[in-house]
């Protein structure tokens, strides 16, 4: 063989043992929840150059909001009657929720609902698109490119807006990324762009960045315009779910240790499958905030009517064993 030839053989070799990759494994799935921190009133848009090896740097940045995400059951929904077809919901801290269709070997969202009004049941407004919006399709890695159509509406009140749109899919960029949560590697930036026709002509410009190593995304960049007006956010993942701990997480939370109501506003209750003799309470930033003795019971409430909004996570105490899951305080 010659030594060209080989060379060659080796460089595709080492892409293929080397190259990250995005899958269905790293999709979220019911149970999951992901605090955030943001900044929702951004005047500057700029999410920096990609390419192989990038470095991407965000924490000198101001984050001033806090946010969480907690993926459900659609039919627990409010709003399940208007989406039948959805097989997964994902719920923010405004009582915003999206709804997919498919998150299996491809993310496609069918919709979202919200209530403008708390005081009005009645004054809400949806999206509804079919054939649904195609982020993308996995598995994704570097360099990858994909290309879809989706249509619909929105309603607000009784008046329905039609629209057809484009997504246009790249995975621009792998490396490191640095945000006030941490450091992550083996990190892909996917650029996502919908341009929509319509009344409303919607145009949004998205980065999300994710890992193999992690589910959902660990940050996202975004400028959106509509009717002429620019908003730019950007968030990050506190608690990012590692995929080593999926499992255990997942195991935790249904079978040897429950909390519900999730989300709550005042009384939680933590059950366990074994009597419990401690127990810790952290905020998503890791620290503590209670201690106490369960004193050997399997079910112990606990008032956080005072707690503030966000995700936290519980720890207990069985037999000399530590088990953790997490709940939500509305």
């Amino acid at each position: 063989m010659k030594l060209s030839t080989l060379l060659a053989c080796l460089v595709v070799l080492s892409t293929q043992l080397f190259s990250q990759e995005f899958t269905n494994k790293n999709i979220p799935t019911i149970g999951d929840s992901i605090a955030i921190m943001a900044n929702n009133d951004m005047t500057i848009f700029e999410p920096g150059d990609g390419g192989e090896n990038a470095t991407w740097d965000f924490t000198t940045d101001s984050y001033p909001d806090d946010d969480y995400f907690v993926f459900v059951d659609p039919t627990s929904t409010p709003y399940t009657e208007d989406f039948t077809d959805a097989v997964l919901c994902g719920k923010s801290k405004d009582k915003t929720y999206q709804y997919y269709s498919s998150v299996l070997n491809s993310v496609e969202i069918s919709g979202f609902a919200s209530n403008l009004d708390e005081n009005d049941p009645d004054n809400n407004i949806y999206a509804f698109f079919d054939p649904p919006i195609n982020l993308f399709n996995t598995p994704l890695s570097f360099g990858t490119k994909q290309n879809s159509s989706y249509a619909g509406k929105y309603m607000l009140g009784t008046n329905e807006f039609a629209l057809t749109g484009k997504v246009t899919t790249e995975v621009d960029g792998s490396g490191t990324l640095i945000t006030p949560a941490g450091t992550f590697e083996n990190v892909l930036r996917i650029h996502i762009q919908l341009n929509e026709t319509g009344l409303a002509g919607q145009q949004v410009d998205r980065y999300i960045y994710v890992s193999e190593d992690y589910k959902f995304w660990i940050a996202l960049h975004e400028e959106i315009t509509l009717l002429g007006d620019i908003n730019i956010q950007k968030w990050y993942a506190v608690n990012p779910i590692k995929l080593s701990q999926a499992s255990v997480a997942i195991d935790s939370e249904m079978i040897s240790l429950k909390v519900y109501p999730n989300p709550t506003e005042d009384i939680l209750t933590i059950k366990s499958i074994s009597n419990i003799e401690n127990i810790q309470i952290f905020d998503s930033m890791g620290k503590l905030l209670l201690v106490d003795n369960a004193e050997g019971s399997s079910t112990y409430q606990l008032d956080v009517a005072n707690f503030s909004a966000g995700v936290y996570n519980v720890v207990t105490s069985s037999n000399g064993e530590l088990t953790t899951t997490k709940f939500i305080k509305k």
